[in-house]
């Protein structure tokens, strides 16, 4: 386990994600900016949205999931109001195995969200760190009113951002 002073800096570079040169480059302009270093790095496009946000989550010592990859399941889903889901982007994947609901989300900070579903459920909550983008993606699969299969996690948004069509 990495100790518990590393930063994100010293996270992406034991990843081989960036070099000690970009990285002071990106500091320098963290300074002068007063812009999180993890944002500056995506938008000069050294790291992608997932690899920032899984730094990040081992930097908090919490699970990163890429929910293409991650089964969800529908006894979880069920728990929270779909709603609720949206409001605050999560979805419940499953449960550890002590029981706990683990919530995947891609602000593991949201107090609000964590104590919101905890109270719904009466279950302990465990965060789980992914990526907006497939949060809401995983809602719009797993919401009674999408057919299962309908879109493709990896189709991204256009399943359901999408606005309906009209009849005229």
């Amino acid at each position: 386990m990495r100790p518990e002073t590393s930063t994100l800096g010293q996270i992406l570079l034991a990843r081989g994600l960036v070099t000690e040169d970009v990285l002071a480059e990106a500091q320098f302009e963290q300074r002068a900016m007063h812009k999180p270093l993890g944002r500056i790095l995506v938008d000069r496009n050294v790291i992608t949205e997932a690899q920032l946000l899984a730094g990040l989550a081992e930097q908090m010592s919490l699970d990163f999931v890429d929910l293409g990859d991650q089964p969800v399941d529908a006894a979880a889903v069920a728990l929270v109001p779909e709603v609720l889901a949206r409001r605050h982007g999560i979805i419940p994947i499953g449960f550890d195995t002590d029981g706990r609901l683990r919530l995947a989300m891609s602000d593991p900070a949201n107090v609000l969200a964590i104590d919101d579903v905890r109270t719904i459920t009466d279950l302990a909550v465990v965060p789980v760190v992914a990526t907006y983008d497939d949060v809401l993606v995983a809602i719009g699969e797993n919401s009674p009113r999408t057919s299962a299969g309908a879109c493709g996690l990896r189709s991204k948004l256009s399943c359901w951002a999408s606005p309906p069509e009209r009849k005229t």
